[in-house]
């Protein structure tokens, strides 16, 4: 019947993939029509095709990956260094002791800066400070000059506390702090020459 109108665009690929129901009559008159594409005297030599490459090449990049997770230091990741004695060695820490006055006005909290595990909420000390390197150093000075309570024995690789006075030297047991010194006397002139690692959890 010539009053029908004309089948949508793509009638006939959706009926040949069985999208649509084929009808009995009135089948479509097709014309080939050309490609908008394609140049009018049907030369296509200088037209590129389309490629895995030219695809890959035109889509979205992909996020760029989050930083790795920090990592422990070594003695945390190893285990605790020991002199031939067996006793625990504290890393000598230089300090600047203007600095270390500065240092202690701030509050901060030791356990948050150096360990990055306070279990205290709300903690009474400051974990928002913006710390530097230098000052981070400071942070570990003051940290060591509080005696552990497991003294040498300490088995704690992320322990920040000091197992050793801080201001003897080896051979000596006393320092100049005398019998103010926080320290006990067994706990100075401690051979800060390490032999040994003792495995975290090791017997």
């Amino acid at each position: 019947m010539s009053g029908l109108p004309p089948p949508p665009l793509g009638f006939q690929s959706q009926q040949s993939s069985g999208l649509l129901p084929s009808p009995a009559q009135h089948q479509p008159t097709t014309t080939s029509r050309q490609s908008p594409a394609s140049p009018a005297n049907g030369n296509t030599t200088n037209i590129p095709s389309s490629t895995w490459a030219t695809a890959a090449m035109s889509a979205p990049p992909y996020a760029a990956s989050p930083p790795p997770t920090p990592q422990l230091t070594a003695q945390a990741n190893q285990g605790v260094e020991r002199n031939r004695w067996g006793q625990r060695v504290d890393p000598v820490v230089k300090y600047d002791a203007s600095e270390v006055k500065r240092i202690k006005q701030h509050k901060m909290c030791n356990v948050h800066y150096l360990r990055g595990d306070c279990p205290y909420d709300p903690c009474t000390h400051d974990h928002y400070y913006k710390i530097n390197k230098n000052e981070l150093a400071m942070l570990r000075y003051i940290s060591r000059a509080i005696p552990c309570k497991w003294e040498s024995g300490c088995d704690d690789a992320k322990c920040i506390y000091g197992h050793i006075c801080p201001h003897s030297t080896d051979g000596k047991k006393e320092c100049y702090w005398g019998e103010k010194c926080r320290f006990d006397r067994e706990l100075h002139g401690i051979d800060r020459t390490v032999v040994k690692l003792t495995k975290v959890g090791a017997k």
